[in-house]
């Protein structure tokens, strides 16, 4: 796997919405979104939604879908969460996301459960 800063990703134009009409957290990476910018060269943007204020950025995963960077700014820790489409299947999407970032599970703080119980996948 590629460790280091020169990795590629692909970032992408977050859909409006994603297919299912609804998002899913996946898992929550240890870094923040400066450096997840410094490593994969990605820009974050800075919204609102009915959460909080967040900073966001968007990836291709191998098979078309994307995965959403997303760091609200009310959040305790230094990590950033991935959600994918809720209707994903789990276990793909996070290889798609591991590979995409060349992460190892000890990059990995979080999970969502439903991973350990399978579901999705």
């Amino acid at each position: 796997m590629n460790r280091g800063y020169d990795v590629a990703v692909q970032q992408v134009r977050p859909r409006e919405h994603f297919p299912s009409g609804d998002s899913r957290a996946l898992i929550e990476v240890a870094f923040d979104p400066a450096e997840m910018s410094r490593r994969y060269r990605l820009s974050f943007e800075e919204g609102y939604d009915d959460l909080d204020r967040y900073q966001r950025a968007a990836i291709r995963l191998r098979d078309g879908s994307q995965g959403w960077l997303l760091r609200y700014a009310g959040e305790q820790g230094a990590g950033t969460t991935v959600y994918v489409d809720a209707a994903a299947d789990l276990g793909n999407a996070k290889k798609l996301l591991l590979w995409a970032l060349s992460l190892r599970d000890e990059d990995i703080v979080w999970a969502t459960p439903a991973l350990a119980a399978g579901a999705g996948v």
